[in-house]
This record gives C-alpha cells, sequence and structure tokens, in this order.
C-alpha cells in the first residue's frame, strides 16, 4: 500500500447531540482525506481508504472512541473516491451516555383477559355464588373481562442470566414489590439483549410484569364423581364412587364441600383456590421504584 498523504480536515464541521427520557443520544463526522501514489488498483485504493495511516494521522477503526469523551466512538466509516487516487473518508460518530447510568425506561398499560367468573356483586357489594334459580352453577361458565395493569421496564445492565430468567417467567411474586401484594404480580417478559457502547459491552434488559389485584389463583368448582369415606388402618384415605338412586355410576358430577364430601342441597357451592405458578422473590431482580 503505497500513500502519499493521510490529512483530517476541518471544513464543515458539525455536531448534533438530543435530549432524550432515558439518556442523551448525539452524532458527529470526523472528514480525512487520502491521497494514494497510484500503486494499487481503484479497487484495492477504496478497501484500504478506510483504514489508511500515514505519517502520525491515522484513520480510527470501528468502536473507537473519540479523544474528547469515551462515549462518543466510530460507528461507521465511508471511503468516497474524488479523483483518481484521492478518496475523501467519513468517520461517522454517535454519542449516548453511560448506558449503565442511564435510568429505566418504565411504561404501564393495561389489558383485557376473558376468563370464567363464579360470583357476582349483590346490592350491598357482597360476593354471591353465580348459580341459576335452583342452585345450580352454570355450564360453561360466566365469563367475565378482566383488565390488568401491566408494567413494562427496559434498563440497561451489565449482566443478564438466562437461566434466572427462565424460572421467573410466567411465575408470580412471593414477597410484596412496588407496594402490591404476594402473589399479584406475574412475570410475563425478562429477555436480554447484547449490546456495546465503544469499549463498554452490556445488555438490554426487558421485564414485563402483570398485576392482578385478585391474585394469581384459580377459583376451581370442588365437584367430582366420589366422595371420601375415612381412612384405612395404614392411614391411607379412602373414596367410594358416588352412586345415583338406582346405584348406578353418575353421568354428571355432584358438588362436593370441600373436605371430599357430597355439598348438602341448601348450601353453596365451594370453590378451591391454586395456585398454579410459583412464587419466587422478585426483591432478588432489583428492580426500580414506579
Amino acid at each position: 500500500m503505497a500513500i502519499n498523504s493521510v490529512v483530517e480536515s476541518w471544513e464543515e464541521v458539525s455536531v448534533e447531540q438530543v435530549a432524550g427520557l432515558v439518556g442523551n443520544t448525539g452524532s458527529t463526522t470526523r472528514t480525512f482525506t487520502v491521497d494514494f501514489t497510484g500503486s494499487d488498483s481503484p479497487n484495492t485504493e477504496k478497501m484500504l481508504a478506510v483504514d489508511a495511516s500515514k505519517d502520525g494521522v491515522t484513520i480510527p477503526p470501528l468502536w473507537e472512541a473519540h479523544p474528547y469523551n469515551a462515549w462518543w466512538y466510530v460507528v461507521r466509516k465511508t471511503a468516497r473516491r474524488v479523483k483518481p487516487h484521492y478518496y475523501e473518508v467519513l468517520v461517522n460518530y454517535e454519542y449516548i451516555e453511560n448506558p449503565l447510568d442511564q435510568p429505566p425506561d418504565i411504561s404501564f398499560d393495561f389489558i383485557v383477559n376473558q376468563e370464567p367468573v363464579d360470583f357476582y356483586y349483590d346490592d350491598n357489594g357482597e360476593e354471591q355464588p353465580l348459580t341459576n334459580s335452583s342452585g345450580e352453577t352454570f355450564d360453561p361458565p360466566i365469563n367475565k373481562e378482566y383488565y390488568d395493569l401491566v408494567i413494562r421496564i427496559v434498563r440497561n445492565q451489565d449482566y443478564y442470566n438466562a437461566l434466572v430468567a427462565a424460572q421467573y417467567i410466567g411465575n408470580i411474586n412471593s414477597d410484596a414489590i412496588w407496594g402490591l401484594a404476594p402473589g399479584t404480580v406475574k412475570c410475563n417478559v425478562f429477555s436480554g439483549q447484547p449490546k456495546r457502547a465503544a469499549q463498554l459491552y452490556y445488555y438490554q434488559v426487558s421485564y414485563e410484569f402483570q398485576v392482578r389485584f385478585d391474585v394469581w389463583r384459580r377459583r376451581i368448582l370442588d365437584q367430582g364423581f366420589r366422595e371420601v369415606t375415612g381412612v384405612d388402618e395404614d392411614g391411607v384415605t379412602t373414596y367410594a364412587t358416588i352412586l345415583d338412586d338406582n346405584l348406578k355410576p353418575l353421568s354428571q358430577p355432584v358438588l362436593l364441600d370441600g373436605d371430599g364430601e357430597q355439598l348438602a342441597e341448601s348450601a353453596d357451592p365451594v370453590f378451591l383456590e391454586r395456585n398454579l405458578c410459583r412464587q419466587l422473590p422478585f426483591a432478588y431482580l432489583q428492580l426500580p421504584n414506579l
């Protein structure tokens, strides 16, 4: 590679900075000219121009920090032939504040879900079993719209552990967080994307939490085809198939009382509450305040 000179040009120098909600950004360009001796082919020259060096002047490599500030760094270089064996090289810099010092980006939304409901509110605002006029539950059950609060957080971290994320996805809080009771906050998204700024490698981590104030339990009607009859000599619970008046097995399940026995005709239906999600300590995630 034969080069006569590499010179930085100071014409039309401009800098742009933009204020951002979660960190400021900017861009600027440095311009160099590269004069080849003509001993190389044009195809070779255009490839060599972007990394040319001569007499202590070197076109900076990608990701190199600007001499003024480490958070201005090279993101793009473009070589353009001005005349035979003479090239103009544009070196584009971008600026961000230290990614690990930027505040998290927090947003709120609501989503609606259609889910079975087994109660209604009477005129006094009290919950009552949702049944027909003869006290039977509806089949299929009545659906109700639930509006769940969604909290989204995007922040920069110097680490991301996919194995930890896999434990939290789809599970709920065992501790109070943001003033919300245990069992009310479910983790729907916990993803990490590798990022780089100058010489810093980090992760942009995205979280999404869905809040259900009635807690993430399923209310299941207690019904079945058998009932508890007692305990045998080994302490094992025993069961018997429930028969109809003709001593034949039932074709439809009967209501149970929560203890495995048939429900009295005048009693309200019993619903069992079951956690279908594991409960984990969300304090471990060191989430920001809202």
